[in-house]
């Protein structure tokens, strides 16, 4: 049962933008799964799903996707080539760059 239902969850973000996890629940209970939020919410955890922005600018579920080896690569390489120091302060990070950092505005950003 929960196989099946974590594959509806996956099919429903897919094709709707749900944002809450009430609406999560509101579209299962429709499918003919009987959940609560404290299930949905479990489920959530389990699927690894994560609020991201949507095309209108709302934010949706989505499932998180592993990063590439490239990409962790990329960020190892400018943080190696960049960084000087880092600090901590409390409840504070203070991350020291290069100087011609700050000029330069971040490309390889996702």
């Amino acid at each position: 049962m929960k196989s099946a239902r974590h594959e509806k969850i996956i099919e429903l973000i897919q094709e709707y933008d749900i944002d809450t996890q009430e609406e999560l629940a509101a579209r299962l209970n429709e499918a003919g799964f009987k959940v609560t939020q404290a299930t949905v919410s479990r489920d959530i955890r389990a699927l690894k799903l994560m609020k991201v922005a949507g095309k209108d600018g709302k934010s949706r579920y989505a499932i998180l996707t592993e990063p590439s080896a490239e990409l962790g690569d990329k960020y190892t390489r400018i943080l190696q080539d960049t960084l000087t120091s880092l600090d901590v302060g409390q409840n504070m990070l203070v991350i020291r760059t290069v100087e011609w950092l700050w000029g330069w505005r971040l490309r390889w950003m996702p």
